[in-house]
C-alpha cells in the first residue's frame, strides 16, 4: 500500500485487499498472477499454521496440502471468484473455510483408498495410521487466527515505522517501539 494514500491513523490497520481479490476473480483489469502472488504471500503462512496446529499436520505435509489446495482450488477451480463482500462475506473466513473442507476431502480420499485395496493386495487393519484417524477432527486451538493476528502486527508496525520516518516523526516511533511495542510483544511487564 502507497503510504500516500493514508488518510487517518485507522488506514494503518491491514485489511483484506478486495482490489487484489477483484483482480484474482477478474471482476477488475490487473495483473492476475502478480495479485495471486500477493494474496498467497500474505495468507500461506496463515494458512500453514492452521493446517499443522488445528490438523496436527507435520510441515511438511502441510506444505503439500497448500500446494494442493491452491493448485486444484484457488488456480484451476477459482474459487476466489466466490468472494463477495457485499454479501457480508469475511474473506478469511471463506478461505479457512475452503481450506478445512478441502483438508477432509483428502482425509476422506485417503481412507478410502486404505479401505479398497486396489490393484494392492488387502492391508491389516492393525497397520492403519492411527495418528491419521485421530487428526480427522481439528484441535479448538486455531493457528490459523494466531498466524494471522500476528502478520496483521507485524504489518502494522511496518506501516506505522514507515509513516513516522515520512513525515520526520521516527523519533515518536522508536519511543512506541521502547514503551508500547517491545513490551507488548515480549511479554515484558
Amino acid at each position: 500500500v502507497d503510504m500516500s494514500e493514508v488518510t487517518s491513523s485507522f488506514d494503518l490497520f491491514p485489511v483484506t485487499s478486495w482490489t487484489l481479490l477483484d483482480v484474482v476473480s477478474g471482476r477488475m483489469e490487473g495483473d492476475e498472477a502478480q495479485a495471486l502472488d500477493r494474496l498467497l504471500t500474505i495468507y500461506l503462512p496463515a494458512m500453514k499454521a492452521h493446517l499443522m496446529y488445528t490438523w496436527s499436520m507435520p510441515p511438511d505435509r502441510a506444505d503439500d496440502a497448500l500446494q494442493s489446495f491452491v493448485a486444484e482450488k484457488v488456480m484451476a477451480r477459482r474459487i476466489l471468484k466466490y468472494v463477495d463482500r457485499s454479501r457480508g462475506r469475511r474473506f478469511r473466513h471463506f478461505l479457512r473455510t475452503a481450506l478445512n473442507r478441502y483438508i477432509i476431502s483428502l482425509y476422506r480420499k485417503e481412507q478410502a483408498q486404505r479401505r479398497s485395496p486396489g490393484q494392492h493386495a488387502l492391508v491389516s487393519l492393525e497397520t492403519t495410521d492411527e495418528q491419521a484417524l485421530a487428526t480427522d477432527v481439528p484441535r479448538d486451538t486455531d493457528a490459523f487466527d494466531v498466524v494471522w493476528a500476528q502478520g496483521l502486527i507485524e504489518e502494522t508496525l511496518r506501516r506505522m515505522q514507515q509513516a513516522c520516518q515520512q513525515s520526520n516523526r521516527a523519533h515518536f516511533y522508536a519511543l512506541f517501539e521502547q514503551r508500547v511495542a517491545h513490551p507488548c510483544l515480549h511479554d515484558i511487564e
